[in-house]
Formats: structure tokens, C-alpha cells, sequence
């Protein structure tokens, strides 16, 4: 069995916003990333080609969740849980 990767978060407000969804969704996106720790890369995620670290998208309803894998260090990096509407802008500004 693979070894599992470790969950981290970027910054506090990557926490802060995944806590103020609403329930039902808090659920579906803490699931799915959670869900990151036996898979990193699963199918329904994406490489997004807009930024020059291999940052990934997973899609959890209107949601997005944007992460980076660290192989060597068996760490999944959470940056961001966006809403689909304010994904560009955040792209943007964030300039990953």
C-alpha cells in the first residue's frame, strides 16, 4: 500500500473560507480533499496550464479547489477553495 500524503493548508484564510461555506457543501469539499490523501492526482482533477508550478483543480460542485503536490514530501498543499464565478479573477491576481 502507498504511503498516504499529508494534508496542508497555504495560509489560514484557505481554512477560514472552506469553514464558512455552507454545510452541505463544507462536507463535499472537505471529502474531496481529503480524499486527496490516497489519490493527489485523481481523474477528475486538472493541471491548470495558466501557471508555471504544477498546480492542480478539483472540481466539487460550484466550487474549485486549487493544490500543489509535493511527491518527495508526501504533501498536498491546499491554496485556495474559490467559487467557479471568482476562479479567473483569483487566477489573476494570485498569478500562480
Amino acid at each position: 500500500m502507498s504511503e498516504q500524503y499529508k494534508i496542508r493548508y497555504a495560509n489560514k484564510r484557505v481554512k477560514k473560507a472552506i469553514l464558512r461555506l455552507p454545510r452541505k457543501d463544507f462536507e463535499l469539499v472537505d471529502a474531496a480533499i481529503l480524499s486527496l490523501q490516497h489519490d493527489p492526482r485523481p481523474p477528475k482533477s486538472k493541471r491548470l496550464q495558466t501557471t508555471s508550478e504544477p498546480t492542480y483543480e478539483l472540481k466539487v460542485r460550484p466550487y474549485r479547489v486549487l493544490y500543489d503536490v509535493y511527491d518527495d514530501d508526501k504533501v498536498v498543499l491546499t491554496l485556495a477553495v474559490i467559487h467557479r464565478k471568482d476562479l479567473k479573477k483569483y487566477l489573476r491576481s494570485a498569478r500562480l
